[in-house]
């Protein structure tokens, strides 16, 4: 109430040189007599503030409680199986489910727990998920406020290592590729200071994706030997288990690494000398790694305790026919693989970190750290901060999300034990729809075994039926908004007859000095817009605020527990429009009936009763 005559008379002396009449005497009008118009802002202003918050009471809780749902599922359908015990990137499931209908996208996903490898950082357990970055974002249900404004595919792309070309060991020409029609794997080698229950094994990667390993077997001799492994083992004679969910090795493999392993728990220094990697196929011996080859190799790096281990070119510890050898020593030290590996040095898998993650670890974006798994570590670097991810609750365990294929190519490589592949399926549905597709016959067809599903729209379905996750405050509000606005339309009306009433000397006055009817009209009309479009749009605003200054109480769930995700202000504009039509109608109406009060005002008549007056 003071600012508004302050501000019309500051818009009137603005206007005062170039507005025409109607807009001048309608601003002085109001500057100089506010307290009815501006009364009524007063009135309007509370009566649409309170159709907002009222509007946007039920219809934030019920979005909320569908957020929730969808948060908690991270799709229209989340199924949980067995893969995890087939070592390969993806199964291919996506691939087969985007085939049948209802099926709008999908994407496998692989769920572990974790630990941080730093010391400042408490060791308690943190939420791993790894997702195939590619089609994750065609799958899952996402809010752009869970990463500060940014989408999904934002955000996949910022930890994809494909798309970043920042993770050269997925690339499969970084590893040793041996010949198509080889069967057997061969290494000349000399044990030195190592324990002869050692088991030497090669992993391996087949050409559709699969991890295995074949075992040149132990070190119990001593001097130059060359170990042999099967490349393609007999069915009755291979003890390990089932390495694909075909159970078939596709050619050609390539060689990811040499690893030192034992069943017996031998846990000591020791060194071993390596000088030749060949191949046995139709046409006989073939060597794929020199000597001066594998000095070029890696050492495969023990993140839990690094640079114990060296792989180093000796002169000293030779085979007949060689100037030189490659020494690779361990120490007893560390939980991860010892072993050596093709290709160039390792790149940090790229990932999003929550917020008490990088609080109580005390890292940021840019920061590299190893991520510890059951019996090794990985190395990752922070890529994003994301406040919430699906199916992960922050406030339960921190989390870390990466690429999958990242994930698992990595795990393949560190772990002497080989890793299991994707153990869920993301399914984003067609809501055309009734019916949910079958999907029992694209996991037989892989040998996989369904062990739970979760479906959004049943836990939508049980969240929204609960009587107390939906209550009737909205309603009542909505009742007290509509009573309100009904007292505002009924004020509007008499202010505006009252007005003109008042101003039937001023209208007298202005039409003697030279205006027209339409000009007296545009004065009647512009007070009430003034009133009317005022009111509105500073309640409009005020009940935004209001609304959003309650979410924070809003927030507490049933059990006395913050919401996760948080809510949303969410505007009922259905029951807004039908306020705002009101008031548009009461406009209109009240408009129509001054202009036809104001046309049969006779000036003369007017005059002389305020010359008597």
């Amino acid at each position: 109430l003071r600012l508004f005559p302050i501000a019309a008379r500051l818009i009137a002396g603005v206007l005062e040189p170039l507005g025409s009449v109607w807009l001048v005497q309608g601003l002085r009008r109001v500057s100089r007599d506010p307290i009815l118009p501006g009364t009524l802002v007063v009135l309007l202003t509370l009566a649409t503030a309170l159709g907002i918050i009222g509007s946007a009471f039920s219809s934030t809780l019920e979005q909320n409680q569908r957020d929730r749902a969808m948060y908690e599922v991270g799709t229209d359908l989340r199924i949980e199986h067995n893969g995890d015990r087939f070592p390969t990137g993806t199964l291919g499931l996506s691939n087969l489910s985007t085939q049948l209908t209802n099926t709008a996208g999908s994407a496998e996903a692989l769920r572990v727990t974790g630990h941080l490898l730093t010391r400042s950082f408490n060791t308690r357990r943190i939420s791993v998920l790894a997702v195939d970055t590619d089609n994750f974002s065609q799958a899952a249900w996402y809010r752009p406020d869970f990463a500060n404004g940014i989408h999904l595919k934002e955000l996949m792309s910022n930890i994809n290592p494909r798309k970043l070309n920042k993770s050269p060991l997925l690339d499969p020409s970084h590893g040793l590729r041996l010949p198509k029609d080889a069967t057997t794997l061969g290494a000349w080698v000399q044990p030195g200071m190592s324990d002869a229950r050692l088991v030497l094994s090669a992993r391996l990667i087949d050409s559709n994706g699969t991890y295995l390993d074949v075992s040149f077997g132990n070190l119990e001799n001593s001097g130059w030997q060359q170990l042999k492994a099967p490349l393609y083992p007999e069915a009755e004679h291979d003890n390990r288990r089932s390495t694909s969910p075909s159970d078939k090795i596709i050619p050609p493999l390539t060689l990811l690494s040499l690893q030192l392993t034992s069943l017996s728990g031998v846990d000591e220094p020791g060194i071993i000398f390596f000088d030749q990697i060949t191949t046995t196929g139709p046409f006989g011996d073939e060597t794929i790694a020199n000597t001066q080859d594998l000095t070029n190799w890696q050492v495969i790096e023990d993140f839990s305790a690094p640079g114990l281990n060296a792989l180093e070119n000796n002169l000293t510890v030779t085979r007949e026919g060689s100037s030189n050898s490659v020494a690779f020593s361990w120490s007893v030290s560390g939980i991860g693989t010892k072993g050596i590996r093709p290709g160039p040095a390792e790149e940090a898998i790229p990932v999003i970190i929550s917020p008490s993650l990088s609080k109580d670890a005390g890292i940021g974006i840019g920061d590299h750290l190893s991520l510890g798994l059951s019996s090794y570590s990985i190395p990752i670097k922070v890529s994003q901060i994301a406040n919430y991810f699906p199916t992960l609750d922050p406030r339960d365990q921190p989390f870390i999300v990466l690429d999958q294929y990242a994930y698992i190519h990595y795990s393949n490589l560190h772990s002497s034990r080989m890793t299991g592949g994707p153990n869920e399926l993301w399914v984003r549905l067609n809501h055309s729809e009734s019916t949910y597709p079958d999907f029992k016959p694209v996991f037989d067809s892989k040998n996989l075994r369904i062990k739970k599903m979760y479906s959004g729209e049943q836990v939508i379905k049980t969240r929204t039926e609960q009587p107390l996750n939906s209550a009737g405050w909205g309603g009542l509000l909505i009742i007290m908004f509509l009573a309100l606005l009904l007292a505002s339309c009924t004020g509007i009306i008499l202010f505006s007859y009252v007005d003109t009433r008042e101003r039937l000397t001023e209208y007298a006055l202005l039409r003697t000095l030279g205006s027209s009817h339409n000009q007296v009209n545009a004065i009647v009309w512009f007070n009430l817009l003034l009133v009317i479009g005022i009111g509105g749009l500073i309640g409009t605003l005020v009940g935004q605020q209001i609304g959003i200054l309650l979410l924070p109480v809003l927030e507490i769930s049933e059990n006395g527990l913050r919401v996760t995700p948080p809510m949303i202000f969410q505007i009922n504009w259905g029951i807004l429009l039908l306020a705002y039509l009101l008031m548009g109608i009461v406009f209109i109406c009240s408009g129509l009936w001054l202009s036809w009060f104001t046309k049969k005002l006779e000036i003369q008549r007017v005059l002389r009763a305020g010359e008597s007056g």
